[in-house]
This record gives C-alpha cells, sequence and structure tokens, in this order.
C-alpha cells in the first residue's frame, strides 16, 4: 500500500510540475501597459533592443516565479506526507482512534488527497472513519431492508398453504400485473384457479 501512496505522491507532485511548466510556456507577451507599469517613465526613452532585453527579462521572472510556486507546492506535498507518517506512527494515535488499527495504510491513503492536505489530522481521522464504516454499510445495501424489519405475520396468524400448488383468481390477478411472463407460464400450465 506503501508504494501506491507513493506513486499518489509522485503524481500530485509531477502534475504541479507539469501545470506549472504548461502555464510558463504558455504565458503571453507582456502589454504596452504592463511594461510601462513595471519601468515606469523610463520605458518612453527606452530605444527598441533595450525594450527587448527588458521584455525578455520580465518574462523570464514571470516563469520563474511559476515554477518557484510549483516548487512550493510540491515540498508542501512531501511535508504533509511526513507530517501523516509522524502522525500514524505515534502510539498516542492508536490510543486516541483504535478504528484506525489494520487500516493505517488506507489512511495514509485517504490522507493524502489535496482536498485534506493541512488539515486538521484530528477532523481527517473522524472522516476517515465515517467513510469507512459507510462504505462497510453500502456493501451490505441489498440486505438493508431485511435487517430493518422483522419477517413473519402478525399476531402469528399465517395464511393457509395449498397443497395442490394451484394459486386463486386474486393470485393469478396479482401476478399478471407484476409477473405478466410467469402468470401466461401458469396460465397455460393450468395452475390457476378460474371460478
Amino acid at each position: 500500500m506503501d508504494s501506491s501512496r507513493e506513486a499518489h505522491k509522485l503524481k500530485q507532485r509531477e502534475g504541479k510540475m507539469n501545470a506549472a511548466m504548461d502555464e510558463a510556456d504558455n504565458l503571453p507577451e507582456p502589454t504596452e501597459e504592463e511594461m510601462k507599469g513595471k519601468y515606469g517613465d523610463d520605458w518612453d526613452v527606452m530605444d527598441s533592443f533595450q525594450k527587448q532585453v527588458a521584455i525578455d527579462s520580465y518574462q523570464a521572472n514571470r516563469k520563474l516565479d511559476i515554477l518557484a510556486r510549483a516548487r512550493r507546492e510540491t515540498k508542501q506535498i512531501d511535508d504533509w506526507s511526513g507530517k501523516v507518517d509522524r502522525f500514524v506512527d505515534n502510539p498516542k494515535t492508536l490510543n486516541n482512534y483504535p478504528g484506525l488499527e489494520g487500516k493505517i495504510d488506507d489512511f495514509k491513503q485517504y490522507a493524502s488527497n489535496p482536498k485534506e492536505m493541512n488539515g486538521d489530522m484530528d477532523t481527517i481521522v473522524k472522516a476517515f472513519l465515517f467513510e469507512s464504516e459507510t462504505k462497510k454499510i453500502d456493501r451490505n445495501a441489498k440486505n438493508k431492508g431485511k435487517q430493518m424489519f422483522p419477517t413473519g405475520k402478525s399476531g402469528g396468524q399465517t395464511k393457509p398453504q395449498r397443497s395442490d400448488g394451484m394459486l386463486s383468481v386474486e393470485e393469478g390477478a396479482v401476478l399478471m400485473r407484476t409477473d405478466y411472463k410467469k402468470f401466461r407460464e401458469l396460465l397455460a400450465q393450468g395452475k390457476i384457479r378460474n371460478y
């Protein structure tokens, strides 16, 4: 599980850096107004060579700023990963959160998601435990109704069963509305009373 977590972390870091490089590569040329704002009155007295050097320098600095921001973000990913590791390696963690027992790798994966990054560890653990319990319940969803309501008849009364296997007219009418194909089959076999 640690290898998949490490792969997830590397993918996040690579994604940040690739997005930053794409952004830097696609920076539009600065406008005349931007350059005047940057250099003030000096911009108007520069010759074309000086203006081009100023534009190139300005663009290079903007690109470096984008890449530096991406590097800070990837460092935050590494720092957060280390914080999660230290949290789960602390012996007090399992004492405080016994529900994490046997789920440490899953928790590390969960806590490594960008939406959880830099959040309160107590809140993240509680959200993880809640979601893991919810998923466990969802797996048993097909039996949900059976768990909620008791089976059987009220008052201990049961409907008498026919020994001949024939359906009454009323039962046939219900079957016709609910499963027409089965109704036709039983009708053809003569298993529906018609009195």
